[in-house]
């Protein structure tokens, strides 16, 4: 086994400089083909940049700057410390398998304003979009046994799973649509909390 991998981790290790190279050459012809189909207004447009100022250049590139901070805090300051209402966050490290010892994300998975509506009965809800605008990785949650908690103004209502045969809770989502499956006992569905109801009311959401 360890002579098989021995052979196998330099082929590994060039994939990635490889595939990065093909990228690279891929879309160097792309930009090209797309250049000639505009009959080269896009060589018009980098021979003018290259011909402008050192003033002007400075300008251009302390707008894009202002750009690149204003997102980042946008989406590491401002959404991570906003006072959700209802919010969905991905489990990072679970502390000794208690609610209350749970790491969250920085930010949450979803939130009362990404839900168009929600079911009561059924505990099912509609968003707004579809799910792959609110993470690039929702077609993986399933694959590799996350979990999420779900909070109310703050507070730890319960734990769940984006898969089946883990918490007795469990989240699916397609689409535009998204599921919370109970499997435990009778009596201990933390799905109907009052609090999650008195919250989804006040938001309008039910």
């Amino acid at each position: 086994m360890e002579a098989l991998f021995q052979i196998i981790y330099p082929v590994i290790y060039f994939i990635g400089p490889i595939t990065l190279i093909i990228t690279l050459y891929i879309l160097y012809k792309l930009i090209r083909k797309i250049d000639n189909m505009l009959n080269g207004k896009l060589s018009r447009i980098y021979a003018s940049w290259r011909n402008m100022s050192k003033a002007k250049k400075r300008v251009c590139y302390l707008f894009l700057g202002a750009l690149l901070v204003g997102y980042l805090c946008y989406d590491m300051i401002y959404l991570p410390n906003k006072n959700y209402k209802f919010a969905i966050y991905e489990v990072q490290s679970m502390g000794g398998n208690t609610l209350e010892g749970t790491t969250l994300s920085y930010k949450p998975f979803l939130t009362e304003d990404d839900i168009k509506s929600y079911d009561w009965n059924n505990h099912t809800f509609e968003l707004k979009k579809h799910i792959r605008n609110y993470s690039n990785e929702a077609k993986k949650l399933g694959y590799n046994n996350r979990a999420f908690v779900l909070v109310v103004n703050g507070e730890k209502i319960y734990i769940g799973g984006f898969y089946k045969g883990g918490p007795n809770i469990y989240l699916t989502l397609d689409n535009k649509k998204g599921s919370l499956f109970y499997t435990g006992a009778e009596g201990y569905d933390t799905r109907s909390d009052e609090r999650i109801y008195k919250v989804l009311k006040a938001c309008g959401k039910l």
